[in-house]
């Protein structure tokens, strides 16, 4: 058993593989959780830095995962479309003529994308390889560094693919979108928490984050940074906790007319959330001390014999540029899907179907026993 399955609650016997769907609550996240709901009881105790003190440690949190500059630069959302949305929509339409975005990146961004160029009369280019070539990293990143060029208005990509967990080159794909002028915005989500992110040495314009995966906290919650370009936008919504008089509680009609400093602007309403964000934040402070090299050497020891199995399919596969956290592997040959089901369910195993792959993503409250579990599953 692994020496991090205590502090989780999964149940004995189970061979949960599929954090990329959905992370477990630490033990400590729950308790939290739990002390949030009964300080709701009697709210008479809770005075005006209640409101805004746990919501900077929570940033500040973040920014350390992340090297962003500082917690001003980072914002609390409730989901990536909210955060995606924010971004996009400030993007100046004359800085070039088409807008790109990775085959099938997850539709949070691609749909965002979509409107903003129907409504700015640009192009949606995909990037990516051939559908045969799709578990090629070399190939994907070579595609994205070709398709980058100074008519590209902004690149909407995933670190990590969230389908098969190819990981991209974000230093060479971030210096070259500086070069030409192109905004990089990504999608964190299935690597912030468990592979290095660097906003800064990544060059990204703008990192959006899910924060009930990788970042291991509830539901309903996100994180994002929003670099220089972003710190004079229009946000999407006008919070009155996202003004500079905001903690005058007396002084509110006053209409503050300024924005917080930097990110602080895209905050999500009632950022405060007083039960879910304290979570967010304990999960966040977990994760910053185990760090992302102990997870990503836990699960790529774990993946090793899955890699095995995939070579042992196609020979030719190239596996240089897989995330240590996320594989997909391809569906047995000459099972079914029912087949598939029901040998899965019947050893207790979880994982996700995306297109023709199933993804496997490990954490460190699993250990070899459910890799080997899943190999037998799948002879």
């Amino acid at each position: 058993m692994s020496q991090y399955s205590d502090l989780f609650n999964l149940p004995l016997g189970e061979h949960y593989l599929n954090c990329a769907y959905m992370s477990p609550l630490l033990r400590s996240v729950e308790e939290i959780g739990i002390s949030a709901i009964r300080m709701k009881r009697s709210p008479s105790h809770m005075t005006a830095d209640d409101f805004f003190d746990g919501l900077e440690v929570l940033k500040s949190r973040f920014a350390t995962l992340v090297h962003a500059p500082s917690a001003q630069s980072c914002a609390f959302i409730p989901s990536v479309s909210y955060g995606m949305a924010n971004a996009i929509s400030n993007v100046d339409p004359k800085r070039g003529k088409h807008c790109l975005i990775l085959k099938g990146e997850f539709p949070s961004g691609r749909l965002a994308l979509e409107r903003w160029c129907e409504e700015h009369v640009q192009e949606v280019r995909e990037v990516g390889p051939v559908e045969e070539d799709f578990m090629n990293g070399a190939m994907w990143n070579e595609s994205v560094l070709e398709a980058i060029t100074e008519n590209s208005t902004m690149l909407i990509m995933s670190n990590v693919h969230w389908m098969n967990g190819i990981l991209f080159d974000m230093v060479a794909i971030g210096e070259r979108c500086r070069s030409t002028d192109t905004i990089l915005i990504v999608d964190g989500t299935q690597g912030v928490g468990a592979v290095h992110m660097n906003v800064q040495s990544f060059h990204i314009d703008a990192l959006i984050c899910a924060g009930y995966k990788w970042l291991m906290g509830p539901y309903s919650t996100g994180m994002a940074y929003y670099g220089p370009y972003f710190h004079h936008s229009r946000p999407i919504e006008e919070s009155w906790m996202n003004r500079t008089n905001a903690k005058a509680f007396s002084d509110l009609t006053n209409y503050g007319k300024f924005y917080s400093p930097e990110a602080g602007r895209f905050n999500v309403g009632q950022t405060s959330n007083f039960i879910l964000a304290p979570m967010l934040s304990e999960a966040l402070r977990q994760v910053n001390e185990w760090g992302t090299d102990l997870i990503g050497s836990h699960d790529l020891a774990l993946c090793k014999p899955l890699c095995d199995y995939v070579k042992s399919h196609d020979p030719k596969v190239d596996l240089t540029y897989q995330s240590p956290h996320i594989l997909g592997i391809p569906k047995p040959n000459g099972m079914g899907d029912d087949e598939l089901d029901q040998r899965l369910t019947s050893k207790k195993i979880s994982l996700s179907k995306r297109g023709t792959f199933l993804r496997i993503s490990p954490h460190l409250y699993n250990d070899a026993e459910d890799i080997k579990a899943l190999l037998t599953c799948l002879s």
